[in-house]
């Protein structure tokens, strides 16, 4: 099965029908709770990719923040990080992520890929160990 950009539309290529929903249902939530900085809201209807780019997710967890980070860069092809010309990281947590942390995952992710990335995300107190989802968008 070939993934297929479509011109002037955002494309995606998702593993399962769940990696879909737990990214959108990620990311609008942290639209709705705005309590990790970085995406900018009001420009990302109107965010402008490459033509022949495809949207790709991966989806990770651990007990720490650096550990999800590690598992999320496990999960992850290498190519995918380095020919990635647009990206946008969820972080989930509970309220002990502190601004450390944030900038912690944002420098161990700058390190692997090689474009700018988005961060955005949200923090809740019942959220048990911390999240990440990384939506990479690189040529077909």
């Amino acid at each position: 099965f070939m993934a297929q950009a479509h011109p002037g539309y955002r494309s995606y290529l998702w593993c399962t029908e769940q990696a879909l929903c737990e990214f959108w249902a990620s990311l609008y939530l942290a639209r709705e709770i705005q309590s990790i900085p970085g995406l900018n809201w009001d420009s990302y209807p109107t965010w402008q990719l490459p033509e022949n780019c495809i949207g790709q997710a991966v989806i990770s967890c651990g007990s720490t923040p650096n550990a999800a980070m590690a598992s999320l860069l496990a999960q992850t092809e290498h190519t995918r990080l380095t020919t990635a010309v647009d990206a946008i990281l969820v972080i989930e947590g509970n309220y002990g992520l502190s601004i450390g942390d944030y900038v912690d995952l944002l420098n161990l992710l700058e390190a692997e890929i090689k474009c700018d990335v988005a961060p955005t995300g949200w923090v809740t107190p019942g959220y048990s160990g911390y999240g990440q989802k990384l939506l990479t968008f690189s040529p077909l």
